[in-house]
C-alpha cells in the first residue's frame, strides 16, 4: 500500500525558503525604492557636517516656513477631525442605504486624480470664479480667497478628509450601541454620555485619523504652491527650491530629514498619548 505523504511533503510551497522567496520581491522593492534613497538622503544631509542642520534651525526664513508648515498641518487636522467625527458617527447609526450614499460622497472625490481636484478648486476659488459669482447673487463682495491660507487649508482638508474619516469609522463601528443605551439608563445623557463613554472608546480612531492627516499635511507640495502665495510657503516647497532652483542638494536633504524626524516624533507622541486610553479600555473590557 502506498504510504501517505508526510505533512512536509504535502505542504509543497511551505517552509522558510518558500517564505523568503515570496517576500524577496517586496523586500527588494522596499530596499531599492525606499531604504536606499532614504539612507542616501541622510548621508547627503551630512555633507557639510552639521552646518546644514544649523542652517535649517537658525535661518529666520526657515523658522517661518517650519512654523507655517506646522500651523497649517494643525489647522487642517483640526478641520478634518471636526468634520469627520460627526460624519463617521452618523455612518454607524444610519441605514445601509444611507450609509452607502455617505460612502459614495466620501470616496468618489478620493478616486479622482488629485490634480483634477486641485484644478477644480482653482476654478471655484479664482477671481470671478464660481464662488465669487455665487456670492454676487446675494450681494456679497468678492471673497478673494485664492492665494491665502484659507484656500490652502480648505483644499488640503477636502483632499485629506477620507484619511481622517476611515480610521474613525473603523473604530466607531466596533462600539456596541448598547453601551450608550446603558449610559443613558444610568443618567449619562447627551453631551455627558458622549464625553464619558463614546469619546474615550472612539479616541484611538480619532488619534489615528488625526496623526495620519497631520503627517500627510506636512508633506503637501502642489496645494500650497498653487493655492497659496509666497507668504504660505511650506517646507516641501522650500525643499524643491533648494534642490531644483538653487541646486543645493545637502540643504534640501537636511530639510527633508528634518521633516521626516518631525513626522516620527508626531507618531511617537500619539502612541504615548494612547497608552492610558488603551489601559482604560482594557479595564473596561
Amino acid at each position: 500500500m502506498k504510504e501517505s505523504s508526510s505533512p512536509t511533503t504535502r505542504r509543497g510551497w511551505g517552509g522558510a525558503g518558500a517564505t523568503a522567496g515570496l517576500l524577496a520581491p517586496a523586500a527588494l522593492l522596499l530596499l531599492v525604492g525606499f531604504a536606499y534613497p532614504l539612507l542616501k538622503t541622510i548621508n547627503l544631509s551630512f555633507t557639510e557636517g552639521l552646518d546644514d542642520y544649523v542652517w535649517v534651525i537658525s535661518d529666520s526664513f526657515n523658522q517661518h516656513v517650519i512654523k507655517q508648515t506646522v500651523m497649517t498641518a494643525i489647522v487642517v487636522t483640526v478641520t478634518c477631525v471636526i468634520i469627520s467625527y460627526p460624519y463617521a458617527y452618523y455612518m454607524t447609526i444610519a441605514s445601509k442605504r444611507v450609509r452607502l450614499l455617505l460612502w459614495v460622497i466620501v470616496l468618489l472625490p478620493f478616486w479622482t486624480n488629485a490634480l483634477v481636484r486641485l484644478f477644480s478648486w482653482l476654478v471655484i476659488l479664482q477671481p470671478e470664479g464660481i464662488l465669487d459669482r455665487m456670492l454676487a447673487v446675494f450681494g456679497i463682495p468678492e471673497a478673494e480667497i485664492l492665494g491665502t491660507m484659507p484656500a490652502v487649508v480648505l483644499t488640503m482638508a477636502q483632499m485629506l478628509l477620507p484619511f481622517c474619516l476611515l480610521p474613525m469609522y473603523a473604530t466607531m463601528s466596533k462600539i456596541d450601541p448598547r453601551t450608550l443605551a446603558a449610559a443613558s439608563s444610568l443618567g449619562a445623557r447627551g453631551l455627558r454620555a458622549w464625553r464619558t463613554v463614546h469619546l474615550p472608546l472612539a479616541l484611538p480612531g480619532v488619534m489615528a485619523g488625526a496623526v495620519t492627516t497631520c503627517i500627510l499635511s506636512l508633506g503637501f507640495y502642489l496645494t500650497p504652491l498653487l493655492m497659496g502665495s509666497p507668504r504660505n510657503t511650506m517646507i516641501s516647497v522650500l525643499i524643491q527650491q533648494q534642490v531644483v532652483t538653487t541646486g543645493d542638494l545637502p540643504k534640501g536633504a537636511a530639510l527633508g530629514v528634518t521633516l521626516l524626524v518631525g513626522s516620527i516624533v508626531s507618531i511617537a507622541v500619539v502612541r504615548l498619548l494612547l497608552i492610558p486610553v488603551t489601559r482604560w479600555q482594557g479595564r473596561q473590557g
